[in-house]
């Protein structure tokens, strides 16, 4: 899908937390939908600044950049200060660095090498997105922290459309010491990549069979996952549907790795001002990519010329066939 703008407001929101640095990765080349005018409003909207010889870079290779003036995913990240980010894809036709099908397991070489992970909607075009959640995890060091965003809906034809307890079962059951996991509801593409979308906070203690919402009003939905790794966080350990999990052993291990999140101070992006209490299973946060793009009145009035245009068009073909 992409590096979209609300989800660049949610890394933004992350690296103001705990300031991501070190080694990053991305899967698959990324459009970012951004352009300079839009990455300030973003660094302004979070007191952030460009750091000294800061230089621009601008998208050339991913399909959803042409014709555009977007930058690239190096240049995002280097805007928060990130130096090293490498790519890694199943195949070069967009630049990507690191050549590799994440359905097989990585090379020895890529273990432990990255401090924060992107993955904008691969494994919802896998065959084999299993193993590519544990390949995300060996990829990470401890203390590194991985973005994931996925289709909950039908959009865009994807293999699979996941569901939120999908995520947050491996990452409690492999013992990761966080994992926030929220749902952004969205009714076009130009929602989806430029914002603002609405914003739903998934509380999986609420449910622990975690299904996917319904998508409703001819909205569609797509899935984001925070997650860090720990020190004693494992990458392997297969976890088990919370209405399956009959063994005593499993349901008090996993009960123990879910008590052990609850001491991380992460707090829920768009939340209350840190006073999180949100009993229900999905919780309405607001509106997520809001103020970022600059001109999303001018986008819906051109959508909404396009639509009667068209609409007038086809009445008058219609009339024009009537009376001639």
């Amino acid at each position: 899908m992409g590096l979209l703008l609300p989800v660049e407001e949610v890394i933004f929101t992350e690296h103001c937390y705990k300031k991501i640095e070190g080694n990053a990765l991305f899967i698959g080349r990324q459009t970012t939908y951004l352009d300079e005018n839009s990455l300030n409003l973003l660094l302004k909207k979070y007191g952030l600044s460009l750091s000294a010889g800061f230089t621009y870079e601008y998208d050339h290779k991913t399909i959803g950049a042409k014709g555009q003036n977007f930058i690239t995913e190096r240049c995002f990240m280097r805007s928060i200060g990130v130096g090293k980010v490498d790519c890694l894809d199943v195949t070069d036709y967009e630049g990507a660095e690191i050549v590799h099908d994440l359905g097989y397991p990585v090379p020895e070489s890529l273990l432990n090498r990255y401090d924060f992970i992107y993955n904008g909607g691969c494994f919802d075009n896998m065959f084999n997105p299993g193993v590519a959640i544990v390949n995300l995890s060996k990829m990470l060091r401890p203390g590194g922290r991985v973005v994931c965003l996925e289709s909950v809906s039908s959009w865009n034809c994807p293999y699979i459309m996941f569901s939120p307890a999908w995520f947050w079962d491996y990452y409690v059951t492999n013992g990761f010491t966080d994992c926030k996991v929220y749902i952004a509801s969205y009714h076009d593409t130009e929602e989806l990549f430029f914002g603002p979308c609405d914003w739903y906070f998934a509380n999986l203690e609420a449910d622990r069979n975690g299904a996917p919402p319904e998508a409703i009003e001819n909205n569609h939905l797509v899935i984001v996952t925070i997650a860090e790794k720990g020190s004693a966080s494992t990458s392997e350990r297969q976890p088990i549907q919370d209405q399956y999990r009959l063994d005593d052993g499993w349901r008090k291990q996993f009960d123990k790795n879910v008590e052990s999140m609850r001491s991380c101070k992460r707090p829920i992006v768009l939340g209350r001002n840190g006073k999180e209490n949100y009993p229900e299973y999905l919780t309405h946060l607001g509106k997520i990519g809001v103020g970022i793009h600059p001109q999303p009145a001018i986008r819906r009035f051109k959508k909404f010329v396009r639509r009667n245009i068209t609409a007038a068009r086809i009445v008058a073909n219609m009339l024009r066939r009537e009376f001639t």
